[in-house]
């Protein structure tokens, strides 16, 4: 993981983000600053949408001022897309698909001006769910868990979604944690 890379991570609670998450960081040595957007329904809608924009503005600053050479990995977990399936439940702030395709575009279009950064597109999702709302500390239930899954589903795997990510060069991959829980794809995929 020497190579400098941007990934950007997608998928509904207990889809393996976290763990992928922290199985990166250790393969980036330490070299890897993590960008997490949180939801919650404790914070008003405003908080959620306002929190893409600031790592946006933050990457676009990183990347300007050279600061990124310190990092040979920026993993953002989660995205504007996590807006439209958190919002759908109530949790987030919805907006619109074709605002967040135009957010999500012109994010894509900093990183991929500088040279030489490899950017990822993991869309985290299990065969089958093993969400368990009374195991683990999750803000959604079994059934908004579902609906995330079919809505991000729709999104991921759309001609607008492909269309962006091959007009910005960006590899994209579906994580599977019950398929390959010893990273063995996953980390062919990150050396490729």
């Amino acid at each position: 993981m020497k190579n400098k890379k941007v990934i950007i991570l997608e998928g509904a609670d207990c889809s393996g983000k976290s763990s992928l998450c922290e199985h990166i960081q250790k393969l980036s040595e330490g070299k890897c600053h993590t960008l997490h957007s949180n939801y919650s329904k404790n914070l008003p809608k405003s908080n959620h949408r306002r929190q893409h924009k600031l790592i946006t503005k933050f990457i676009k600053k990183q990347f300007s001022n050279k600061y990124y050479t310190e990092n040979h990995t920026v993993i953002l977990d989660r995205s504007y897309f996590s807006d439209i399936t958190y919002g759908t439940i109530g949790y987030g702030s919805k907006g619109t698909l074709r605002s967040k395709f135009k957010y999500f575009d012109k994010l894509l279009n900093i990183i991929t001006k500088t040279e030489k950064i490899n950017v990822y597109f993991i869309y985290c999702r299990p065969n089958k769910t093993k969400f368990n709302p009374n195991i683990k500390d999750e803000l959604l239930d079994n059934q908004e868990n579902s609906l995330m899954e079919y809505i991000y589903d729709t999104i991921i795997f759309s001609e607008t979604m492909h269309y962006v990510l091959n007009k910005n060069k960006i590899k994209f991959y579906v994580y599977n944690f019950n398929v390959d829980s010893n990273y063995k794809f996953i980390d062919k995929f990150l050396e490729n």
